[in-house]
């Protein structure tokens, strides 16, 4: 449900103001596979325990299966036990805007805007058989008998207001601009438990701590347009600067979302049969289940500020050719200064009262300094990693363990260098015609890492207890994207209405040119050539998915058809946007090989020419939108529509048939279906299928 309001007022003589206000509920939606671990109630989670000794394996997880499905079916388990889709939730906002007079005239102008988000996204399910993740009641009995559904539940406020002052100054144009704004998200935890908590005594719901951050920006700009200026015409002449100041926080959450790993609480693991003893124990896993609290380690207090000047000039030579030039020097507090510049330029081939074609092209070098939250973020989080629980560390960039023990550099600024060139069309007022081509080159781009394990970092068992993986943010690559944009317009009247012709086509190709890395991470020391490259820190730092993420996870082309056809009270829009293939690598190396020829990773079904089928590519799909609407009076308006009218879904993510439910040969970490509960993959316009809407406006 979505409703909008938007009012404008006079404001003194001259002045206006525009309040608008929306309020938008969504529910979740759910297209999730079935749990396809081996047990649900009895021996390991996601996996077959260790055979007994003395027993053969295939008859003791044959007769472990036929135990747990009884239990199953006394129990009415459902093995569709995640909500994989859209979370849930409830959006509140308003904004207003409005000025004091005239814009040709000095005065004030203002923009402001408060918004407050809720919502409600689930995990990974703990299973009853995740004894480490489940919290005891006093009497030492599982608290979620039949496992649990851990959900984050947000609550997100923004917040922001604009003043500014628009005058004249001689001929200058002069305005100064105020702009603040700031975010708060806190986590909030519920249906959870904190396992290593004392019997009796974990929570279900957790304050697990809040991130912060505001912005303030100054700013002061000068203009002057030259309607002539020797052989330049509509000559225009900007500068300014800028004052920035920046702080970001992390709060931590209260003990119970965090707190445990000191504990090294046992638990006594499942069963191996019904009313049988514990198969041993484990140590529970500390913290809230789905998103262990941030702690009082992990609390962060920071700021910076930056100052920035910029100049800007542009005009036409002849009436036909347009010239344009910028420059802007930053100095960050905390990253020092950086010049960059803008060259740009269009020629009219053709200028008529009813046709036009141009060419046009640009250069310009980017800086970004490293966001406050790159640079300081660190948090705990529980992730799945091939359908098993593991918390992962996200380590801050000064943290010893990214600095010593890994050994990345300092975060430095990314820097960049891009190109345009394109050609613009028109013929009348009926056909319109854009093609631009476009380069761009980053260096020393700031991504995530891979996956560090602790046995890789040498961690002892006492240090972090509870932490599988390190993961942290670096300069750790270059990349270059090309890319073509065509946009095609086409008007004309249909009897005794407009018809509207759009095409829209994206194609491009992002590569990772070049993996920086430290002599620290190089070292052969790190790099031994007699374990699998998936170990070496090389290709730890930023791993194959990481790549593919940049390279082939998003389709590299995209082509956006539509029609729109009016008459009188009656409008009807078509449209079909067809999104390109995306490839699933995985981050173990599933073509690395032995010196004898074999494969390292043997746990992969290939096809007849080795290639593993969990590195997959998915399928170009075509999704069509239909939307009818009437203008019913001067008032009111309806229309109804479907998104996705055919109801089409993505290719299915390969799930690996030796792990299918009842199988006594599995292992999760065969395919990406995190145990058969991801189905689709979410970068090809999504995956919730067809989409039914209607949508009333009224103007007074």
């Amino acid at each position: 449900v979505q409703l909008d309001l938007v009012k404008g007022f006079r404001l003194g003589r001259e002045g206006a103001l525009t309040v608008t206000a929306q309020y938008n509920q969504r529910g979740s939606t759910n297209r999730s596979g079935e749990d396809h671990a081996p047990t649900i109630y009895l021996g390991s989670a996601g996996t077959f325990p260790s055979t007994p000794v003395g027993e053969e394996e295939a008859a003791f997880r044959k007769e472990l299966i036929q135990q747990d499905a009884s239990l199953v079916l006394q129990n009415n388990y459902d093995r569709h036990n995640m909500v994989f889709g859209n979370s849930s939730s409830r959006n509140i906002g308003v904004f207003v805007n409005g000025a004091t007079g005239d814009e040709n005239k000095p005065h004030l102008y203002f923009t402001g805007g408060y918004t407050h988000r809720t919502g409600k996204a689930f995990g990974n399910n703990r299973i009853p058989v995740s004894r480490a993740q489940q919290p005891l009641r006093a009497d030492g009995t599982l608290l979620y008998p039949n496992g649990f559904l851990p959900a984050i539940a947000p609550t997100i406020q923004d917040a922001s207001i604009l003043i500014g002052y628009k005058t004249n100054l001689g001929q200058l144009n002069v305005d100064l601009s105020n702009t603040f704004g700031q975010n708060q998200f806190h986590f909030g935890v519920r249906e959870s438990g904190n396992a290593s908590l004392p019997e009796g005594t974990s929570p279900t719901q957790f304050d697990a701590g809040t991130l912060r951050f505001a912005q303030n920006t100054t700013n002061l700009d000068f203009s002057r347009k030259h309607e002539q200026m020797g052989s330049l015409e509509d000559f225009n002449i900007a500068f300014g600067g800028e004052f920035r100041y920046e702080k970001y926080m992390i709060e931590a959450g209260e003990d119970a979302s965090y707190i445990g790993a000191d504990l090294k609480k046992s638990v006594p693991l499942a069963p191996l049969t019904i009313n049988g003893p514990s198969n041993g124990t484990t140590l529970a896993l500390p913290g809230s289940q789905v998103f262990p609290g941030f702690q009082p380690s992990d609390k962060v207090s920071e700021s910076r500020n930056s100052v920035g000047v910029y100049a800007d000039l542009e005009g036409e030579l002849f009436g036909r050719w347009l010239l344009a030039a910028a420059g802007r020097f930053e100095n960050y507090s905390d990253f020092g200064s950086n010049l960059n510049g803008k060259l740009a330029t269009r020629i009219n081939l053709l200028k008529t009262n009813s046709r036009t074609i141009a060419v046009r092209g640009s250069v310009s070098t980017g800086f970004r300094a490293p966001s406050l939250h790159q640079k300081y973020f660190q948090n705990t989080s529980t992730q799945f990693v091939s359908g098993l629980p593991s918390n992962t560390l996200t380590v801050n960039n000064e943290n010893p363990i990214s600095r010593n023990v890994i050994g990345v550099d300092e975060l430095r600024p990314e820097t960049s260098v891009s190109a345009t060139v394109g050609v613009t069309a028109s013929l009348q007022d009926k056909f319109t015609l854009t093609v631009d081509a476009y380069l761009i080159k980053i260096e020393d781009r700031i991504v995530y890492s891979g996956a560090f394990s602790r046995s890789l970092l040498g961690f002892a068992d006492s240090q972090y207890v509870g932490i599988n993986n390190v993961n942290f943010f670096a300069n750790a690559a270059n990349t270059t994207t090309r890319g073509l944009d065509v946009v095609l317009i086409y008007k004309t009247d249909l009897t005794k209405g407009q018809l509207t012709a759009t095409a829209a086509l994206n194609f491009n190709k992002n590569e990772v040119t070049a993996i920086n890395s430290t002599e620290l991470i190089d070292s052969p020391a790190k790099n031994d050539p007699a374990v699998t490259p998936d170990n070496w820190f090389r290709n730890r730092l930023f791993d194959r998915q990481q790549q593919s993420r940049i390279e082939v996870f998003q389709p590299r082309n995209k082509i956006n058809l539509s029609l729109s056809y009016s008459i009188k009270k009656f409008n009807v829009t078509l449209r079909t946007v067809r999104f390109g293939e995306i490839s699933y690598v995985h981050n173990l190396d599933t073509e690395a090989k032995k010196q004898d020829g074999t494969f390292w990773n043997t746990q992969f079904s290939r096809d007849v020419d080795g290639k593993a089928f969990i590195d997959q590519t998915f399928s170009p799909i075509w999704i069509t939108d239909l939307i009818l609407s009437v203008r019913l009076n001067d008032h009111f308006n309806i229309a109804i529509g479907t998104n996705n009218l055919f109801d089409v879904y993505p290719d299915q993510i390969f799930i690996d048939p030796r792990n299918a439910i009842g199988s006594i040969d599995y292992n999760s970490g065969r395919d990406a279906s995190n145990r058969g509960r991801f189905l689709f993959q979410p970068n090809q316009g999504g995956f919730n299928g067809r989409f039914i809407f209607a949508r009333l406006t009224a103007n007074f």
